[in-house]
């Protein structure tokens, strides 16, 4: 940062005052101009910076899909089962949601016991069967 180049004794004329107004005046006119180009070059920079930020991001997106363990979702296994083994799920569906279990969903029930298990609820949902041990 520029160091001002303008001394100023303790007693002057109004002439040397109205010289070393002028001179600070300038010298202010030089430092802003300079501020200002240095605002430009910071600004240029930040928006390369967010460029290259844009292009990492997407560089890691490929990379995560490129990287990716292959998987099967629950949809597609239920509907495999469903299809490949002629199972209806619908009916599977009304086989456990019995008056039973819709009466302690309404209470607010966190589970109920069925044949051989326990059907963990969550509010109406039915998320889970665990077997008996």
């Amino acid at each position: 940062m520029a160091k001002s180049t303008v001394s100023i004794p303790d007693e002057l004329s109004l002439s040397e005052c109205r010289e070393r107004i002028n001179e600070l005046v300038i010298e202010m006119k030089k430092l802003r101009t300079e501020q200002a180009q240095v605002r430009e070059r910071t600004g240029a920079i930040d928006r390369q910076a967010s460029l290259m930020a844009s292009e990492i991001a997407l560089l890691e997106q490929r990379h995560d899909k490129l990287t990716a363990e292959p998987y099967v979702t629950d949809h597609a296994v239920l509907r495999y089962i469903e299809r490949k083994y002629g199972f209806d799920i619908d009916a599977i569906r009304k086989e456990m949601l019995t008056p039973q279990v819709k009466a302690a969903m309404k209470v607010g029930a966190k589970g109920i016991k069925v044949d051989g298990g326990t059907f963990k609820l969550n509010g109406t949902a039915i998320v889970t069967y665990v077997r008996a041990k």
